[in-house]
């Protein structure tokens, strides 16, 4: 599964459509294609 965002290059604030993106800031706009497969989670202890 996989989820596109839309980044404003001007600020690097994230949006979740294009037309987001480009009205932001009217600046240059990135398209980021994010997969789950780079993401782990770690198990830590708290307080420990």
């Amino acid at each position: 599964m996989t989820k596109i965002i839309y980044q404003c290059l001007v600020c690097n604030k994230v949006h979740q459509t294009l037309d987001a993106a480009e009205n932001c800031h009217k600046g240059p706009t990135q398209t980021v294609e994010q997969g789950l497969t780079g993401f782990s989670k770690r198990k830590g202890l708290i307080g420990n």
